[in-house]
């Protein structure tokens, strides 16, 4: 399990993802985005007035039900105080980054 950083218009979590994962975010977190209406019969739950709304919650959820169950991923650590990049943490800024 490896950390990457995900957030959706908001502060940045840190997860614990599979290694395949968080050294493949952008092609599960892209997949994830097309095919979630295909995969879940839970999607409809997220439709707003604007079309489909997710967030780095629902892809966890979703990779853990669909892709890597176990172990399963987790949050790690909220950095409600990180806006930019310099204020990271030293040890999550070479972590892979998604914002959904």
């Amino acid at each position: 399990m490896k950390p990457v950083r995900l957030c959706h218009d908001g502060p940045v979590t840190v997860y614990l993802v599979p290694d395949e994962v968080a050294a493949n975010l952008n092609k599960y977190c892209l997949e994830f985005c097309t095919d979630w209406l295909v995969r879940s019969p839970d999607a409809s739950k997220d439709w707003g007035g604007d079309g489909l709304c997710y967030n780095e919650a629902d892809f966890i959820e979703s990779l853990n039900r669909w892709v890597f169950s176990d172990p399963p991923s987790r949050p790690v650590e909220g950095l409600e105080s990180v806006w930019d990049d310099s204020d990271l943490p030293r040890e999550y800024r070479s972590v892979p980054f998604f914002h959904f």
